[in-house]
This record gives C-alpha cells, structure tokens and sequence, in this order.
C-alpha cells in the first residue's frame, strides 16, 4: 500500500513512516477518545446530581469522586488483559515463521549503515514481547510515580467536577496543553516546539480565561456568594489537577523512550498501582467525618 512519510521532529533525516491505514486508525482512535471523553464527564456529573439514602437513612447527592477515580483506574487494570493477547499472538506468529524457515539456513543481512537488517523470524521471541507488547525487563516500582500524578490529578479533577459547571469543567481541561507543552519543552529533550504550536498554547490560555470569567458571572448571577466560592475553588483544583496531569504525561512520555516501554504496559501498570493505591485511600476516607 501506499505510505506517508510524516516528520515527527525538525530534523528531517528522522522520519516516521505510517500506511494509509495506520493514520486513519489514529484518527478514529483520537475521534473516539474526544467523545469518551466528553461522555465520560457528562454521566459522571449526571451521577453527581442524583440522590441515594445513606447508611442512617439520609437522603443525600451521590457525590464520589475518589469513587469514580477508582473505577478508572480499574478499566485500565481491564488492559492487562490486551497485554496478554498481544504476547500470545506474538507467540503464536513466532512459531508460524519457525515453521515456515529453517531459522538456522538464513544468513544475517547487513546494510551499508551496519544496521541489523535480519528477517524478522531471526528475532528472538523475548525481544518481540519486550518491545511489542511487555518490557519485562522494567522494575515494576518504577509506575509508582506516574501512577501517584495520574491518582492525585484525575481525583483532584473529579472533586472540581463536583463544585463547577460541567462544561466549564471540560473546557478547562484543555489548559493541559499549555501545562504539558511547557514541562515537554523544559524536561524532554529534543522537543522543537514551532511558533505555530506556541501559538495554540496562547489561544488555549485566552479560552481558560474567558470560560473562567464566564463561569464566575454565571454563578454570580443565580447564585449565592457562597455558590460562587465553590464554583472558583472547583475551577482551581481543575487547573491543579491539569498540572499535575501534565506533568505525568511528561514522565510518561520520558519512560517511553528511555525505557523502551509500550504504551500498553504503561496503561496497565498505572492501573495496577492505582488500585492498590485506591484500596487504601478509600477505607481510610470512609472512616474520616
């Protein structure tokens, strides 16, 4: 098929390049994730609203973030199972190739660069699962620190989602930009930022300030001083939580190339750790008035 050659950084000797199929997948996959995404905050605010009668036979609002926080984090624990079927269908195409060539009759090809240019049925089993699917090779502890950021900013987040307005909520989660593109630029090297990016980032900030100003005359408007307090403090735990977020992204994006690891491995060991984290966090604030 057809392939497109996409520059990825400035210099253009490094290239990356994608099939046909390849960016339209990542376009459905970016569509998708935009209007989970907008669903997502939408039924968790819905949830917010809705009333349940407690323990003593209260009715109270249905107000848990840290709840919802976990139940995220779940669903990525749900993509160990991916992982798995990646490293079985790694397996199962491994012993097809050995099947179909004499691995010991194929003599090792090198290019004029001095690169290994070896058939892919010459590479080893266990380096197929670490760079494909699982670098087991990785200390597992070494999620901890994304896994802390992605528990404390998306819960943080949720608590915000609680006090504000929903839409506001998800307008403001689009300074995540300008919060990543800066801590990209500073801590991720070979990171070229064009005028054109910096720009967006610029418009991004602008947005923020307007939707918040926007919120703060709504709330002013049909509600108490007391409302609008709550509605600001629950834009500045967003703008935290986005922070916080970005800086996780950054550090993922570190560990990635740095440690040759796959993105699925990524999501669900953050979802490992964010479950025990959750199983502790939770009993100890169910006990606190």
């Amino acid at each position: 098929s057809k392939r497109w050659r996409l520059s990825v950084v400035r210099n253009p000797s490094i290239m990356s390049v994608l099939t046909r199929s390849e960016i339209i997948f990542s376009i459905i996959a970016a569509v998708c994730m935009y209007v989970t995404g907008v669903l997502a905050t939408i039924v968790a605010k819905m949830s917010y609203d809705e009333e349940a009668r407690g323990t003593y036979g209260y009715l109270h609002p249905w107000q848990k973030p840290l709840f919802i926080t976990e139940l995220m984090f779940l669903g990525e624990l749900c993509v160990i199972f991916g992982v798995i079927a990646l490293i079985v269908k790694i397996i199962v195409a491994y012993a097809w190739e050995k099947r179909q060539m004499d691995v010991e009759s194929v003599s090792l090809l090198i290019d004029d660069s001095g690169l290994n240019t070896a058939p892919s049925h010459l590479t080893s089993i266990a380096s197929r699962i670490r760079v494909e699917a699982f670098n087991y090779k990785v200390v597992p502890f070494i999620f901890i620190l994304p896994a802390s950021c992605d528990v404390f900013g998306t819960g943080l987040s949720n608590v915000g989602l609680v006090l504000t307005y929903a839409s506001v909520y998800q307008m403001l989660r689009g300074t995540i930009i300008v919060f990543t593109t800066i801590f990209t630029r500073i801590f991720v090297k070979n990171s070229n930022i064009g005028w054109d990016k910096w720009l967006g980032v610029l418009l991004t900030m602008v947005g923020a300030a307007i939707v918040g100003y926007a919120s703060y005359l709504q709330s002013s408007s049909t509600g108490s001083a007391k409302d609008i307090r709550l509605v600001m403090i629950g834009n500045l735990f967003v703008l935290v939580a986005m922070i916080v977020n970005a800086a996780q992204y950054t550090l993922q994006e570190i560990m990635m190339k740095k440690l040759i690891i796959t993105p699925w491995q990524e999501v669900s060991m953050e979802g490992v750790w964010g479950v025990m984290m959750g199983a502790i966090i939770l009993p100890i604030l169910y006990f606190i008035p």
